[in-house]
């Protein structure tokens, strides 16, 4: 899972998502300048993509008041891409079967 936190540091959510993931599935964090550091006692790998990449080749707009949450699974396929996350809870399904 990878949470594009450019829009709001939102530790709260970083930290939701890294203890609803199943064993198997990572969490990593990207932000447009520095990487945001992890919650602290969360396996969060936070990195920093200064040129905005991800973004523009999902063809998302910078986001301004949340994180945008996007699923892909061990063969590397995006499997859901959610613009603005209201709670990580919704997706419990989806995580599931990333650790398939």
């Amino acid at each position: 899972m990878v949470l594009l936190v450019d829009g709001c540091a939102c530790p709260e959510q970083v930290t939701e998502a890294a203890t609803a993931v199943p064993p198997g599935v990572n969490v990593v964090t990207v932000a447009v300048a520095q990487p945001r550091a992890a919650p602290p006692g969360t396996p969060v790998r936070p990195l920093a993509d200064p040129a905005g990449g991800l973004r523009a080749f999902l063809h998302l707009p910078a986001g301004q008041h949340g994180v945008t949450a996007v699923l892909a699974d061990r063969t590397g396929r995006i499997t859901l891409v959610v613009p603005e996350v209201t709670s990580i809870a919704d997706h419990h399904a989806e995580l599931s079967r990333l650790a398939d």
